[in-house]
This record gives C-alpha cells, sequence and structure tokens, in this order.
C-alpha cells in the first residue's frame, strides 16, 4: 500500500531528498503523497518551494513536532 506520508531527509546517502522528490512527482501514483521535507538548513522553505512540499520541519526536531505533522495527514 501507499503510504499516507513521507518524511523525506534532504540530507540522504546515494540519492540526496531532493532528486527523491523529483523522483516522486515524476510518477503519478506517487506525485500526490504529501511530503514532509527536514532539514537544518536555513532557508529550506525558500529554497525548496519548487518541490511542491507539505510541510518543512527545520532539524533538530522532538518526536512531539514530528508526530504534530504527521497527524495532519491521517
Amino acid at each position: 500500500p501507499k503510504p499516507k506520508v513521507i518524511l523525506l531527509d534532504l540530507m540522504m546517502p546515494v540519492m540526496g531528498g531532493y532528486q527523491f522528490r523529483h523522483k516522486l512527482l515524476e510518477n503519478p501514483a506517487w506525485a500526490d503523497i504529501p511530503v514532509v521535507i527536514m532539514s537544518a538548513e536555513r532557508d529550506v522553505i525558500a529554497r525548496y518551494t519548487n518541490l511542491a512540499v507539505d510541510s518543512v520541519l527545520k532539524k533538530p526536531m522532538d518526536i512531539d513536532e514530528i508526530l504534530e505533522v504527521v497527524a495532519q495527514f491521517h
């Protein structure tokens, strides 16, 4: 089954989060899944607005922040 939401760290090994998101957007079956970006970059919101993300979490974050954002997509 498709996930309800994708938590996407931009600093992933092998393929960065930016590239991964573009791959998702290319596939209609996955393009509509909500994506939450996690990043420590200061200007992450301004820099990644073209990724069609649903939310951004700034690192470091605690579990309560993650749960609050994920709960929006149930």
